[in-house]
């Protein structure tokens, strides 16, 4: 995902050409590909995990591309920050886990959850939930039924830390390194049944930064689960 802030778009001329013929090239040869895979359908050309990872190429690699010409292009980027209210943390996570019980209930999993009191940030209260959500309905995704998700917040340095962890399907190095790219295909995959977003966690780093924190990952490797980290600027006192 680009950070870069929305500025003018690139003049009139030769560079501004030069984009859109490539994007146009890219995304013409991703669209026949998706054409391929649908006229293969029930023929015995191709088996259907073979058509469906050829249609999910095609498919998230077109949508890549326009991502790709959308940074090249400057484009500024999602919904802007709208409010500042002072959030209780603890409140908001523990609302977040509520809110998503239809979905860890149906998995029967079990959610153990550590707050620590006081903890207060300043923010727009509807995305600071979008952001929780992401993340934790990302672990719930990608764990198996029955599992155990952790979810606790802290205070860190003048900062406050939400931090996810699951036992799920886990991530790769090469998964790390391009976790927040829209639409990446990554290596792990969600649990039969969940749905693959692939754009949802590119939009929950930039509300995390729109709040002046951050959002991180890491890892042990396939099959070892991951731990989601949200971190955001404590209101002192």
């Amino acid at each position: 995902m680009s950070d870069r802030p929305g500025h003018d778009l690139p003049p009139e001329g030769a560079d501004r050409n030069e984009l859109l013929h490539a994007f146009s090239h890219d995304l013409k040869n991703r669209l026949a590909a998706l054409w391929e895979a649908f006229h293969a359908a029930g023929t015995d050309q191709l088996s259907a995990d073979e058509l469906e990872a050829m249609a999910e190429r095609s498919y998230f690699g077109s949508l890549q591309a326009i991502e790709r010409l959308m940074d090249d292009l400057q484009v500024p980027r999602g919904q802007g920050r709208s409010g500042d209210a002072r959030i209780d943390v603890r409140d908001l996570v523990s609302g977040v886990v509520e809110a998503e019980e239809y979905r860890w209930s149906r998995k029967q999993q079990r959610i153990v959850q550590d707050h620590s009191g006081g903890l207060i940030v300043h923010g727009d209260r509807g995305m600071l939930e979008r952001l929780v959500g992401a993340c934790f309905t990302n672990a719930i995704k990608f764990s198996p039924a029955g599992a155990e998700i952790r979810v606790a917040t802290y205070g860190h340095e003048g900062s406050v830390r939400v931090v996810i962890t699951d036992p799920g399907a886990g991530l790769t190095a090469l998964d790390l390194e391009h976790l927040f790219e829209r639409y990446r295909i990554l290596g792990s995959r969600a649990t039969p049944g969940e749905s693959q977003g692939r754009g949802t966690l590119a939009l929950a780093l930039q509300w995390a930064r729109q709040h002046g924190g951050d959002l991180a990952y890491t890892s042990q490797g396939p099959g070892k689960g991951s731990t989601c980290t949200i971190t955001l600027p404590a209101v002192r006192g």
